[in-house]
């Protein structure tokens, strides 16, 4: 296996040397000795949607320009010459990923790299296909390229949580064939997400039942995320959302909370976490930041009153907030955290 890396390491190396020596005149001209363009991914996500995009697919937009310029001068024109809206697979197990085109220039369905070239990658997931909750803007669309998120939330108050996604993004520019033939994607969380635990702080355990969470003041159920997180997203209400902007999750059907025990996570049964992911909210003084947060479950079998509790927090972008449940006597305490990294996935309080 060693020796099969390091043959590939050597036969990448003398294919980008004998690019840098070719020389063709035509900008679109001859492809030889440059290789193919190839990607792979470098993702750290705790989501089962992803589970590190293993047999998972993203979509990618790629733009070819004159290496005598740079994107930011580039953009405010391109549209995507290299590919549209490719459908790549990847294999989380070791990063790689596949595609296929039909080209004029391609090698076994792999686009050329054209050495006169500069070119931008922007990369979403997860891929549209099959997904209405997801429209990516077309091709002939000039600029940074976006895709339309809309939450499958109904003025009902329900959410559709099989369209209900984490939607992340990845860009490469300015990158040429001489840096490598392979083009490394590393994947960021663009929404954010509330994850629940619950402890219990008296001398017995507690069963937990029914458990559902209505989030109220949602300013947005649409959004449109450009592919490069530096161009701020355009986020609205759209379907008459402005007359209900609060949506009810179902988050655990049975539970057991351990007197005396850390806190343990509410957000998954039976391995499939139930993620609360949303939009970011607009901070400016048109909207009010926070959210009303809203909990109805049984406690030993017996329905409790609901919980109801306005967390003035400011939800950030690829922002994890853990919302514990704690049983402090015979009151229930509602908790916040700050802001976390995704992945982190414990929570500690005391309470005297």
């Amino acid at each position: 296996m060693r020796n099969c890396l390091t043959y590939l390491a050597i036969l990448s190396i003398f294919m980008v040397f004998s690019c840098q020596k070719h020389n063709p005149e035509d900008q679109r001209g001859e492809h030889s000795d440059c290789g193919v363009i190839s990607f792979s991914t470098k993702v750290q996500t705790r989501s089962p949607l992803i589970t590190e995009l293993n047999g998972e697919h993203f979509g990618v937009y790629a733009y070819g320009f004159s290496n005598l310029t740079n994107w930011n001068t580039y953009k405010s024109a391109a549209t995507p010459n290299v590919f549209y809206n490719l459908d790549v697979a990847c294999d989380g197990e070791n990063g790689a990923c596949s595609y296929n085109v039909d080209t004029a220039t391609d090698i076994n369905g792999l686009e050329q790299w054209i050495l006169k070239n500069k070119y931008a990658f922007f990369a979403y997931y997860p891929y549209n296909q099959g997904l209405s909750s997801i429209t990516p803007s077309l091709g002939s669309a000039a600029g940074v390229p976006y895709i339309e998120y809309t939450a499958p939330f109904s003025t009902s108050g329900s959410v559709n949580t099989d369209n209900l996604l984490d939607i992340m993004t990845a860009k490469v520019i300015d990158y040429s064939v001489t840096q490598g033939t392979e083009v490394r994607f590393e994947f960021n969380h663009r929404l954010y997400c509330i994850d629940l635990y619950s402890q219990n702080f008296n001398t017995d355990d507690v069963q937990l039942t029914d458990l559902t969470m209505t989030v109220s003041g949602i300013h947005y159920n649409k959004t449109q995320l450009y592919l490069d997180p530096d161009v701020p997203s355009v986020s609205t209400a759209v379907n008459n959302w402005k007359t209900s902007n609060k949506v009810t999750f179902p988050i655990c059907s049975s539970a057991t909370v351990t007197a005396g025990a850390p806190a343990m996570y509410l957000s998954g049964e039976q391995n499939q976490e139930k993620l609360v992911v949303l939009i970011p909210q607009d901070s400016s003084p048109a909207t009010s930041v926070g959210l009303t947060v809203e909990l109805n479950f049984k406690k030993d079998g017996t329905a409790v009153d609901p919980r109801k509790q306005t967390f003035n927090v400011d939800f950030k972008p690829g922002k994890k907030y853990s919302l514990t449940i704690n049983f402090v006597g015979e009151d229930v305490i509602m908790v916040m955290s700050s802001p976390a990294p995704w992945d982190k996935k414990d929570v500690t309080h005391t309470f005297n």
